[in-house]
């Protein structure tokens, strides 16, 4: 499907765009034209993304993409949000902010975080397991670059880069390990991917609960400002019509 120019369309559809380019190799897609479900399987959940289109249409598409009885999630924005409401029986609903990162560069400094590579995943691992990150990238680092910090041979923060679409990274998996919080390190790393990113000519956005208030004051604070509400939602097929909603 041809995608619109608009940098706030793309941004309030990035996952779309993300399917449709940067992770097209590894999406299943149903449709045509300008009706299209996309399936990204490189998280260990099945999660869905759609171009606008009518409830009954999104329905009997995405029935072709996840069995009957299989969870799967969403990231939308608004009014995407009101049409996967008729179309699927939502399970929960989570309430994030798209955040843009418009502050000024030259400012935010990177500490000790330094560059992150392949072969330090193992420790990646660790600390996500530590900080209770759970939708880790299967592959971390073939987006964009990763930074952390260590203690020693320990890593103690960290932080990636979630996707690219033309124009835009999306960062993520900022992590610090229980023990070690409320030092800055957060701060560093997010720094170092943000410097990163815009140097090679991208601009910078993340995704964070609206409950994580003590993140959203961080990522204001380095010059990020909220865009819009996006909602992340655990759906279902409704079956026989009959549809669920919880609200989370």
């Amino acid at each position: 499907m041809p995608l619109p120019h608009d940098p706030a369309w793309q941004l309030a559809h990035f996952t779309l765009i993300a399917d449709l380019t940067t992770l097209r190799a590894e999406c299943r897609f149903v449709g045509e034209g300008e009706t299209v479900v996309a399936r990204y399987d490189g998280l260990p959940f099945a999660a869905l993304a759609y171009a606008p289109m009518p409830p009954d249409r999104l329905a009997t598409l995405a029935a072709q993409l996840v069995r009957p009885d299989e969870p799967f999630y969403l990231l939308l924005n608004a009014e995407q949000a009101a049409v996967a409401e008729q179309a699927f029986s939502v399970e929960e609903v989570q309430r994030e902010w798209q955040m843009l990162f418009q502050g000024d560069a030259e400012a935010l400094a990177g500490g000790a975080a330094v560059p992150l590579r392949p072969g330090h995943l193992p420790h990646m691992l660790t600390l996500a397991a530590e900080a209770g990150l759970t939708a880790f990238e299967n592959h971390p680092f073939r987006h964009g670059p990763a930074f952390g910090v260590w203690e020693g041979e320990h890593l103690i923060a960290m932080g990636g880069t979630h996707l690219t679409i033309p124009g835009f990274a999306e960062i993520g998996n900022i992590a610090t390990h229980p023990a070690h919080r409320r030092r800055g390190y957060a701060r560093q790393v997010v720094g170092a991917l943000v410097r990163a990113h815009l140097t090679a000519g991208r601009q910078v956005f993340l995704m964070v609960f609206q409950t994580n208030t003590g993140a959203i004051r961080l990522y204001e604070s380095l010059g990020f400002t909220r865009q819009r509400p996006m909602f992340l939602m655990r759906c279902r097929l409704a079956i026989g019509g009959d549809k669920l909603y919880h609200s989370g």
